[in-house]
This record gives structure tokens, C-alpha cells and sequence, in this order.
């Protein structure tokens, strides 16, 4: 499942999603980095997995 806007990211886990992919580093992308893990990021967009909490802001 997949949504093309941003914002209400736990009522969209609670809908079913599993990544969130952006092609902007703002607020809410910084946030979920530190929540979540990476799984990808270059220049251009960056991929972060939303069913796998950082433990203690550092990746298990």
C-alpha cells in the first residue's frame, strides 16, 4: 500500500504501510530516520522501513 502525500504516518502504519520512500529531507524525514531504520538514501530519495524501530537511536 502506498500513499503519494506525507503526514499522519501512524495512522498510515496502522493502514497497512511498510516504507516510507521521500524525495525531501525535511521535518518529518528526519524524524522518521531516528524512529525508524534506513534501508536506502542517495542524492536523489531515501527509503526508510517503518516496521523496524531504531532501538536506542543506533541500529541493532
Amino acid at each position: 500500500r502506498g500513499w503519494p502525500v506525507g503526514g499522519n504516518i501512524d495512522e498510515r502504519i496502522h493502514d497497512g504501510a511498510t516504507y516510507y520512500v521521500t524525495t525531501s529531507r525535511d521535518d518529518e524525514y528526519n524524524q522518521l530516520k531516528v524512529k525508524y531504520s534506513l534501508v536506502f538514501e542517495n542524492d536523489q530519495y531515501s527509503i526508510i522501513k517503518l516496521t523496524k524501530p531504531v532501538v536506542s537511536g543506533a541500529e541493532p
